[in-house]
């Protein structure tokens, strides 16, 4: 796991930031690595918290080209000093779901989610029975 992750989750779960990691659970391990994107859904009351928590991890926010923008999605850049190595968030402050570079269904189900969650290497992700269920 980078340093910066681990900092960072440390941090957001002392705070009681309510988020999860929501898709890709199986790969948790290699994004917690910098290996792949970290998929992590913001509970929408606790947005200002966490985008304070990114601030302070000196995450920077990244802006995708027009035709991959999504509703209630950004993107965010944080450089782990320790490995030289960068970790990428997608952070979803709705559910909004669709065909590939299609997203424009909300599945408005957050509350649900936030409601189930595990913790997995320190970081919240929903149980595996609702994860099942947001896959099919």
């Amino acid at each position: 796991m980078l340093e910066i992750n681990k900092n960072f989750f440390e941090h957001v779960n002392a705070l009681n930031v309510r988020y999860c990691h929501w898709k890709s659970n199986e790969h948790l391990n290699q994004a917690l690595a910098g290996m792949t994107d970290l998929d992590v859904l913001v509970h929408v009351s606790d947005r200002s918290d966490f985008e304070k928590a990114l601030t302070k991890f000196q995450f920077k926010k990244v802006l995708s080209p027009p035709d991959k923008q999504f509703p209630d999605l950004e993107d965010y850049l944080g450089f782990d000093y320790i490995s030289g190595a960068f970790t990428h968030l997608h952070v979803h402050y709705r559910l909004v779901l669709g065909q590939k570079y299609i997203k424009n269904h909300h599945l408005p189900i957050e509350d649900l989610v936030f409601n189930n969650l595990i913790v997995k290497n320190n970081v919240f992700i929903p149980c595996p029975e609702l994860e099942l269920i947001l896959l099919v």
